[in-house]
């Protein structure tokens, strides 16, 4: 995977657009009530969104939002308003003084250069959901006593 780039459509466009596939396979065995894994999941699931929108922001983009069945392909986007302003938070809507969408030309090595560099830190932040998990699990425990 080390400098590629996937593609994903949504059914809207042809060919797709840059995305990373953030869909997390295999959890870690930890032993632990099923609620206590469900909410130490969902607090993992949220501050790794969270994070990815951050690292959107340091490369540039506006923001990351998800596509696909169960939302595991992290596409990132840059949104102009109307008057030309960069829009720089969590997906407003589209159309109108809104603007709209705008996805990476990764044919232009600028871009693409770019677009490596979210997605290596992306992979990194990927990389580190079992230790995450671990963590929040021990945390959630700790604070049920």
């Amino acid at each position: 995977m080390k400098g590629e780039i996937e593609f994903h459509a949504d059914g809207m466009c042809r060919g797709g657009n840059p995305a990373i596939n953030v869909k997390v396979y295999h959890f870690p065995d930890i032993d632990a009530p099923d609620d206590v894994l469900e909410h130490a999941w969902e607090s993992v699931r949220e501050g790794f969104w969270e994070e990815a929108i951050e690292v959107a922001h340091e490369r540039g983009y506006s923001c990351v939002f998800s596509e696909g069945r169960s939302g595991g392909w992290m596409l990132p986007f840059y949104q102009t308003l109307a008057d030309g302003r960069t829009q720089f938070h969590s997906w407003p809507g589209q159309g109108g003084d809104m603007g709209y969408p705008r996805y990476p030309d990764v044919s232009q090595i600028g871009e693409r250069s770019r677009f490596l560099a979210f997605q290596r830190r992306i992979q990194a932040m990927l990389d580190s959901i079992p230790d995450r998990l671990r963590e929040e699990v021990q945390f959630q425990l700790e604070e049920a006593n």
